[in-house]
């Protein structure tokens, strides 16, 4: 007399799809009580064939179950929020598995769609933080000018720090142009 068995981890209830031969003991056959006594579903992608517990905790039947572990999902009501899943199961409510394109997409109607009018007001706000920085440098050239002026009374050398300044300031205007405005 032989008959199979298949274990179930305890914790997980993942099922161990290597069928055991139990061991036969004095004519009786030594089974784990936690153990499932018929053949589990066929292993299936995206799945873990799982044990459907009793109300004794015996293994009575097996289900698939999503496995989404390591994988990480997003947050449907803020974008720039992720985790990776660590547990069994579907994918919680409120998150998804469609990674954003921007960090300025909103979920809509079951897709990221990026708004665009955020990602301008962000663009141009990185414009005007870079273009101040650089302007200082520009200021610091005109400033140089009038003192030159003031003081040394040296209109030539101040023409010449005037247009440095000029220059860079369309040399900083042409490297960090402004974003086009989206189009509605």
């Amino acid at each position: 007399m032989s008959k199979q068995y298949w274990l179930v981890n305890k914790e997980t209830l993942i099922i161990n799809q290597t069928a055991i031969n139990a061991r036969v003991v004095a004519g009786q056959c030594q089974i784990p009580r936690t153990a499932l006594l018929t053949k589990p579903l066929e292993p299936k992608d995206g799945f873990q064939v799982c044990a459907v517990l009793d109300e004794n905790g015996c293994a009575i039947d097996s289900v698939y179950v999503e496995d989404h572990r390591d994988k990480t999902i997003y947050n449907t009501q803020d974008c720039k929020q992720s985790k990776t899943v660590e547990k069994l199961g579907a994918v919680e409510d409120g998150w998804t598995l469609e990674k954003p394109i921007t960090q300025f997409d909103e979920w809509i109607d079951g897709a990221w769609v990026t708004n665009k009018q955020s990602q301008y007001e962000a663009q141009v706000k990185q414009v005007d933080a870079i273009r101040r920085s650089l302007y200082l440098n520009a200021d610091a050239l005109r400033n140089e000018a009038a003192m030159i002026r003031a003081i040394e009374e040296d209109e030539a050398k101040a023409a010449d720090y005037d247009e440095q300044a000029k220059a860079l300031y369309l040399k900083i205007r042409e490297e960090n142009p402004w974003p086009e405005p989206p189009i509605e």
